[in-house]
């Protein structure tokens, strides 16, 4: 699902138009394909949504799909109280240019490359009113539960909260889609606990964009190998408000060419949300974050980090909705020798359609970031795009 567009044509709404045509297409195929299946003890759902969109920045002037996915629930009911489920969910890229792997909710698992699908979460779960959650497999992780607030842009977002560390979608440190993690989770009154545990031996390869100067001489190379690891959070409800703290670690082995070391990747995070996101009225949600051998710079090596992330909306009764905020990173270490920060402010309006089958957006991000030794970074970019979920 690609259209490239020419650098020398001026027709906005020709581009806008084929879009729309792809979307609505799209949402006529599945609005009337999806069937979801229950019976006294068993239930089958599809999960997921396909989206797209039209992106520009000072180089790139193309359509393409944007963080697609999609998946099955399965549930069943068990004697007890108990019940099981299976979640299965692949993400989907249509187009395999990483020029335009520009982060958000696309980030994909270490190792996945140019893969047309791969895989997003995959776990199974059993479930009791009064023993709570337990979940085996790649799943959404404990410290993500606190981090997760931020991470609800149509495009960008979630860049900073640690959650989507090393270029990845967070899966081998745990703080993003967990990969070989347990999980248990319980709701107490007010309180919301998640405990998890890796039990890993993995080898983290180093891959920059190819416009990156430095992506021939580092990438494929490997930074570290991270072993096992445990995370837990802690979430209290009060009125609208829920406020989270959140710990992760791993035991991390850096390679002697960035630095050679036997430590821990270690990061902390505490956050408060406002209000339900897609529900008219304010909502707003503020991370920060403290982190050690979790975060690289822009040359490859790992640092100690502090971060942080807004986003403030305000969603109309008339299903339309603006935001704005911004994700922001920086050293946090006395020695460390450089210049380098990421960070970019964002903005966005989406327009909900279709008793909140599809959504409308257009969002920008203008970038006031700097490398190591100094250089602006520009990545300042904007996206027109559309959703239909499932």
């Amino acid at each position: 699902m690609k259209i490239k567009v020419t650098k020398n044509s001026n027709n906005f709404w020709l581009r806008f138009s084929h879009l729309i045509a792809i979307f609505s297409l799209a949402l006529s195929s599945f609005a009337n394909g999806i069937e979801i299946y229950q019976d006294e003890k068993n239930s089958l759902a599809l999960r997921g949504y396909i989206s797209g969109v039209y992106y520009k920045d000072e180089n790139v002037d193309e359509i393409n799909e944007a963080a697609s996915r999609w998946g099955f629930d399965f549930t069943r009911k068990l004697p007890n109280d108990w019940q099981a489920s299976v979640t299965l969910e692949w993400g989907l890229v249509f187009d395999t240019n990483n020029n335009l792997t520009i982060g958000g909710n696309g980030q994909t698992p270490n190792n996945t490359g140019d893969d047309n699908m791969f895989t997003r979460l995959g776990y199974i779960q059993f479930s009791h009113p009064s023993w709570g959650d337990i979940a085996v497999g790649k799943q959404w992780a404990a410290y993500y539960d606190v981090t997760y607030g931020t991470d609800i842009l149509n495009y960008w977002g979630g860049s900073t909260s640690g959650s989507f560390n090393l270029n990845s979608d967070g899966g081998i440190s745990g703080t993003g889609r967990a990969e070989q993690a347990i999980t248990w989770r319980k709701s107490y009154q007010n309180f919301h606990f998640a405990v998890q545990v890796q039990a890993q031996d993995e080898a983290i390869e180093l891959s920059l964009p190819e416009q990156d100067p430095l992506s021939e001489q580092l990438n494929g190379k490997t930074i570290a190998t991270i072993n096992n690891g445990f995370g837990i959070s802690v979430i209290y409800d009060w009125n609208k408000f829920a406020f989270g703290v959140g710990f992760n670690s791993n035991q991390i082995e850096v390679a002697q060419e960035f630095g050679g070391s036997d430590s821990n990747d270690e990061i902390f995070a505490a956050s408060v949300v406002y209000g339900k996101n897609h529900q008219p009225g304010l909502y707003f949600s503020a991370v920060t974050t403290r982190s050690k051998n979790h975060e690289f710079s822009d040359t490859g090596s790992y640092i100690d980090a502090k971060s942080s992330e807004l986003i403030v909306k305000y969603s109309f009764a008339n299903d339309i909705a603006v935001y704005g905020g911004f994700n922001h990173l920086t050293p946090d270490d006395d020695d460390y020798q450089g210049s380098y920060k990421f960070h970019y402010n964002f903005a966005g309006i989406e327009y909900v359609i279709l008793d909140s089958a599809a959504t409308l957006f257009i969002e920008t991000r203008f970038d006031d970031g700097k490398t190591t030794d100094g250089e602006k970074l520009d990545d300042s970019a904007g996206v027109l795009g559309a959703t239909i979920y499932f």
